[in-house]
């Protein structure tokens, strides 16, 4: 009987037509960060189902903030792109760029090239959002490296995490990443040496060696750069320690510090000297009342300018 009843009754399917966007018309994605978070049933003592908010912990919200930083640069690009453009991304701080601008510019030529080292896979799967991570990175048609080093880990954690190999060509290394190549470079950073003798010969080039060293009071003879056999016999010359570094963690300023705090320690005499340099140059400022304020207010407009 039930067989009867059940071939009687007709059975009624409901298709639902997925409209396509016409020409013309943009369609946003809905950004998995900007939805709330995750809602799980719960079974409540009464046997009722109750509906319990995932807690979210501090690397999920830090999380959230690197998406959404990410996500307002490719609004950015966007805006600005024009065809045949090559969108060049520096530094692990957009990693999650390259993901996020293929899918709006399906045609453009994305690179990225990390300035940092790139851990191995051992520390990189530490991480709760290695895959994503990973992911919009090689979402990029090309991604540089300063080192082979940071290259091979790269390799290796690609292989490991998502099961794609490599091969070499003319190129260098190139993964297949869902039929599309990845090309993998190593490119070493520092500075051309004759574009930089070029600047020096010309005059605003040597106005400016000559006014810094008159004011680090140098002999037209001394060499601040070497250390000679003069100086150790006993001839007074300064020396010039200089470096460029930005304020962040991965960039090893904390060991340069300390490098300069061992040589200190091994050569009291030069410890005295920086100590007598130190004070001279505070005397001078006390002396002088420091900066201007309209020097100061003049520099701080230019660095606005330059970020903005």
């Amino acid at each position: 009987g039930n067989d009867a009843a059940s071939s009687s009754s007709p059975t009624t399917t409901t298709t639902t037509k997925r409209q396509r966007p016409r020409p013309g018309l943009i369609t946003l994605e809905v950004d998995p960060m900007l939805t709330p978070p995750s809602l799980s049933p719960v079974e409540t003592p009464s046997g009722k189902l109750a509906t319990a908010r995932k807690r979210t912990t501090k690397i999920d919200k830090a999380w959230r903030a690197y998406k959404r930083v990410n996500q307002i640069f490719r609004e950015k690009v966007v805006e600005a792109y024009n065809e045949g453009d090559l969108i060049w991304i520096h530094g692990f701080q957009l990693a999650l760029l390259p993901a996020f601008v293929s899918r709006r510019l399906t045609v453009a030529k994305v690179g990225l090239f990390l300035h940092t080292p790139f851990p191995s896979s051992e520390i990189f799967r530490t991480l709760s959002m290695r895959v994503e991570f990973l992911r919009g990175m090689l979402s990029a048609d090309q991604v540089g490296f300063h080192l082979y080093e940071y290259a091979r880990h790269f390799l290796t954690t690609a292989r490991r995490l998502l099961g794609v190999r490599h091969t070499y060509d003319a190129r260098g290394p190139v993964i297949n990443v869902d039929g599309r190549d990845v090309v993998i470079s190593c490119m070493h950073a520092g500075v051309e040496p004759a574009d930089l003798a070029d600047v020096a010969t010309t005059e605003a080039g040597v106005n400016a060696v000559r006014k810094l060293r008159a004011e680090l009071g140098l002999q037209a003879d001394d060499d601040p750069t070497h250390f000679s056999a003069e100086d150790v016999a006993g001839k007074q010359q300064t020396r010039v320690i200089a470096g460029i570094d930005k304020l962040e963690r991965l960039r090893g300023l904390p060991l340069k510090l300390l490098a300069y705090e061992r040589f200190l320690d091994a050569r009291a005499k030069r410890r005295d000297d920086l100590q007598k340099a130190l004070r001279d140059r505070e005397e001078e400022e006390e002396e002088t009342g420091g900066e201007d304020d309209e020097e100061v207010a003049t520099r701080g407009g230019e660095e606005e300018e330059e970020e903005g």
